[in-house]
């Protein structure tokens, strides 16, 4: 287990970054899990940026945690994690300004926490991995063809499950 602390670079006002500093991780190397929590309220954009351009530097990271139960965050509009391929876990729990989130490229992402979140749509690369889904009831449409790992059971909507979920929203499970 390591513990990292994020600081402003030296010569920057502030001991600490602010909200709204943009958090880039280069080339996390053998980070398995990466988890945000305490920060999470003052992100505003995150990037996951190999060394070198080498995609292969992300290969090891499964768990990345940006979202937080008890905080809200109002600011983070952007998340790039596409050079992460064999992620499982995604949480962005409360993340409100987060509307869209393109998942394609991961193909193993097993669990994706979203709720309480802005989130309307969600792409996933059909018949990925997909066996836990908790997402925010603001979602409009959901298409889950050939996710073959997914029960209805799994599928929660703002910690209620898929028979409380608006029906008159466009979900496609198959």
């Amino acid at each position: 287990t390591h513990t990292f602390s994020l600081k402003r670079p030296s010569g920057i006002a502030g001991a600490t970054f602010a909200e709204g500093d943009p958090i880039s991780i280069c080339g996390p190397g053998n980070i398995k899990a990466l988890d945000l929590t305490n920060v999470s309220e003052r992100l505003k954009e995150f990037n996951l940026v190999a060394s070198d351009q080498k995609a292969a530097d992300m290969n090891l990271l499964q768990k990345l945690v940006l979202g937080n139960t008890s905080k809200t965050n109002n600011v983070l509009n952007g998340i790039t994690v596409t050079n992460a391929p064999n992620l499982k876990y995604l949480d962005i729990t409360n993340l409100k300004a987060i509307t869209s989130l393109d998942l394609i490229n991961q193909i193993y992402l097993e669990e994706l926490h979203a709720s309480k979140s802005g989130l309307t749509g969600v792409s996933f690369k059909s018949g990925a991995n997909i066996k836990v889904l908790e997402l925010p009831s603001s979602m409009i449409s959901l298409d889950l063809k050939d996710h073959v790992n997914l029960t209805a059971s799994n599928i929660k909507f703002d910690n209620n499950d898929l028979s409380k979920y608006d029906t008159t929203k466009t979900i496609m499970v198959d």
